[in-house]
């Protein structure tokens, strides 16, 4: 195996964007009409150009600040690969929101370990089926805070993504909304994810948004 070494990556500060969601926005104002998320339904395929995709962050994100949502509240996400998951991911973080992702296939008293860890606020849960896994792992079955679900009919205390995402379209919070992710900085935390030691028990890590635009520009 061959190892190289070169210099550290320096990039200039006007190149570099403060947060995650400038970086996706700078993308949005470059290239509004390209493809930026496409997905296979049961019905064959969908879309969204960068302009669509935020539009749904921006919704989605105005209407969980109207459910309660806000700047260092931890969100717990558990779902499967879907564009709901980029969506929510990038609506908590522009509210100053820390995201901590649960894969779906871990043992549910382990996700429940998880929440109570990072005191989780909300649960963004990617349907009923594993809203039930999730609850099986607490000895009463009582979740923290509010629940999302992606998919949802809005039974038993839940509530829909897609509703809350209507509640913030429909609304007059934008102004104030651009100026909550623009402020977002380097060194603000963006997500926790968590890997498992060699005992099996979950560890957080915790990333900045410097960290991970950082990581894009290397790229």
């Amino acid at each position: 195996m061959t190892v190289v070494r070169g210099e550290p990556l320096i990039i200039a500060p006007d190149r570099l964007p403060a947060s995650v969601l400038e970086l996706v926005h700078r993308t949005v104002e470059r290239r509004p009409n390209k493809e930026a998320l496409r997905w296979k339904s049961g019905s064959g395929w969908s879309s969204w150009t960068y302009s669509q995709l935020w539009e749904q962050i921006a919704a989605t994100s105005i209407g969980l600040r109207g459910m309660g949502l806000a700047a260092g509240d931890r969100v717990v996400i558990l779902s499967r690969s879907r564009p709901e998951w980029v969506v929510a991911d990038l609506a908590c973080m522009a509210l100053g929101a820390v995201t901590c992702p649960i894969y779906p296939a871990d043992p549910p008293a382990r996700m429940a370990r998880i929440v109570r860890e990072v005191d989780a606020r909300f649960v963004i849960v990617e349907d009923e089926r594993l809203l039930q896994r999730l609850r099986s792992g607490f000895e009463d079955g009582e979740l923290p805070g509010s629940v999302v679900l992606f998919d949802s009919n809005e039974s038993a205390g839940s509530r829909s993504l897609a509703a809350v995402a209507g509640e913030g379209a429909t609304g007059s919070a934008r102004g104030a909304w651009d100026r909550m992710w623009r402020s977002a900085r380097p060194d603000q935390v963006a997500t926790i994810v968590h890997t498992i030691g060699t005992d099996g028990i979950p560890l957080g890590v915790v990333v900045r948004h410097g960290n991970l635009v950082h990581s894009f520009h290397a790229i």
